[in-house]
């Protein structure tokens, strides 16, 4: 034991090491005078923590008159009696005070504390490793927000899980500021400052093994039946009680390993063993999980004279009861649980009955049903019908075009679509029949271009045809067809543009043509021997 406060006026601290030995019969202090000088060693303080590895003994921050807390890791030789400082000021994990430290195997750990500004700490550091640690770390007592503690953690330093090994006998008073040592299967604490302040001076003892009653107050935590394998004729009890009564709790078991028929875990739905028995396990199957029907289970594990094995682990998880919700705004710091909104009706989340609808799917309450929706309950959101959206949580529109809404439950009103009242549907076809306008009158343009450019071409096609035919015929005229014919022709031709001027007119002016066309035809067959044409 390192260090302290005096229990006389005037108050001072003390830089004093003192063992403590213990023997089958007897047990017995002694000062440990110190070899270094003055620089080497600790100063004063108090609410430090020291554990040993082998022969050295490591002592890690606590509070003085000059500061608050400090950050320093001393070593003592116990065969040289010597000091050394091993980490300076200011390395992590940070200033110290009251805090938890122990040294398993080769590693020194510090866990929890309160820094130099009176903040408590939650954090488990590891400073040295000097070899292969042991399977487990222990922490007793302490204090939290609600004020001085008197249970046991245990830390697993394989898996890095917490539990709460039960305790045997009579607990020591809650404190904090105790100093704790490991020897053979047992666990030894000493001192410590009580819940008003007062210095203590006693020395408690726990075995390993699973034995009496613990009550776990948290809302989750791990508890197991002990270190390695439990114990015979041993009865075990881990009462599950959290503060708030308006919970249920939720137990499961992540490892099992009973003497088959012999040794029992019983599960009660209470806070005694004359409740209802929920299930009793034994064997090596890993049970199922079980839910109490209020805010507390008691856990029993009985077991015989006979073989042992290495017993169970198991969580559990408090959970808002029937008709109650957790926080929503501060749901890892606020434990309380709220009553559910009107059509409500289960744990955890607000599942809301047929007819009723959770917005946003988030169990914080439950609305009516909207029109144009069906609600099948539960903790879904409204299923939105076809032909309507959603334009908040708890309403829908019906859309202006009812096949742009394809309804479900993510049937969000997109914001080209028009939806609800008649001023917006209004809105939303004045807009929709501007556009069609624009449209039109863009198709009509451009398809009164497109005939003109039609029209201009036949036209155009057709005066060429005429003119060309014309001049064709004159050259005809002249070839060895014959005067009569070429005369004909020309007189034909000549006259074609005024023929086909009228629209009364068109028409002959295409059965002239064809007369034209036909008759010097015939006159080719009927003169075929004595016209050639040549090139």
């Amino acid at each position: 034991m390192f260090g302290g406060i005096s229990s006389t006026l005037p108050l001072s601290y003390s830089d004093e090491l003192w063992s403590y030995r213990r023997t089958d019969n007897s047990s017995s202090w002694a000062l440990m005078p110190p070899g270094s000088s003055a620089i080497d060693r600790p100063t004063p303080r108090v609410g430090s923590a020291l554990c040993a590895v082998g022969h050295f003994i490591y002592v890690y921050g606590g509070a003085s008159f000059a500061a608050n807390a400090h950050a320093d890791l001393y070593r003592f030789d116990t065969a040289q009696r010597q000091w050394l400082l091993q980490l300076p000021p200011g390395t992590a994990p940070g200033a110290l005070a009251y805090h938890a430290m122990s040294c398993v195997g080769g590693t020194v750990y510090l866990s929890g504390g309160e820094d130099a500004s009176g903040t408590l700490r939650s954090s488990t550091y590891a400073l040295l490793d000097a070899g292969n640690p042991a399977e487990r770390l222990y922490v007793f007592g302490g204090a939290d927000a609600l004020g001085s503690r008197n249970d046991v953690v245990s830390l697993d330093l394989s898996s890095l899980i917490w539990s709460y090994p039960a305790a045997a006998g009579t607990l020591p008073t809650p404190r904090w500021g105790t100093l704790g040592a490991k020897l053979n299967e047992k666990l030894y604490v000493y001192g410590g400052l009580s819940t008003s302040s007062q210095l203590l001076g006693d020395m408690w003892s726990m075995s390993r093994q699973c034995h009496g009653r613990v009550h776990l107050r948290a809302s989750r935590a791990t508890f197991a039946s002990g270190e390695g394998v439990y114990g015979p004729n041993a009865r075990c009890e881990w009462l599950i009680a959290p503060t708030a009564p308006d919970r249920q709790v939720r137990l499961f078991f992540s490892a099992f390993g009973l003497e088959d028929g012999a040794d029992y875990v019983r599960v009660y739905d209470g806070t005694e063993a004359s409740r209802p028995l929920l299930a009793a396990f034994t064997g090596q199957g890993l049970p199922q999980s079980l839910v109490s029907s209020n805010g507390s289970l008691l856990v029993v594990m009985t077991t015989d004279g006979s073989t042992q094995d290495v017993g169970f682990r198991a969580s559990y998880s408090s959970e808002c009861a029937e008709g109650f919700r957790p926080s929503f705004t501060n749901p890892t710091t606020d434990d309380t649980c709220y009553p559910c909104s009107p059509g409500a009706h289960a744990a955890s989340e607000c599942l809301c009955y047929v007819g009723f609808h959770s917005p946003g799917g988030l169990g914080t309450g439950c609305v009516a049903c909207p029109n144009g929706a069906e609600c099948p309950g539960g903790a879904s959101e409204a299923i939105v019908h076809v032909g309507f959206c959603r334009y908040n949580a708890t309403h829908t529109k019906p859309c202006c075009e009812p096949d742009q809404c394809r309804g479900g439950t993510d049937a969000v009103c997109p914001t080209d679509v028009g939806a609800a009242g008649a001023d917006e549907c209004v809105e939303f076809l004045i807009l929709t029949f501007g556009v069609n306008t624009f449209i039109i009158v863009c198709a009509v343009v451009l398809g009164a271009a497109l005939c003109m450019g039609l029209l201009t071409y036949y036209f155009g096609r057709r005066a060429g045809i005429a003119y060309g035919l014309r001049d064709y015929m004159r050259q005809l005229h002249l070839s060895s067809v014959g005067p009569k014919l070429g005369s004909e022709i020309h007189a034909y031709t000549s006259n074609f543009e005024m023929q086909t001027q009228a629209p009364s007119n068109r028409r002959r002016g295409f059965e002239v043509l064809e007369r034209i066309t036909e008759e010097p035809a015939g006159r080719q067959r009927s003169h075929g021997r004595s016209t050639q044409f040549r090139a």
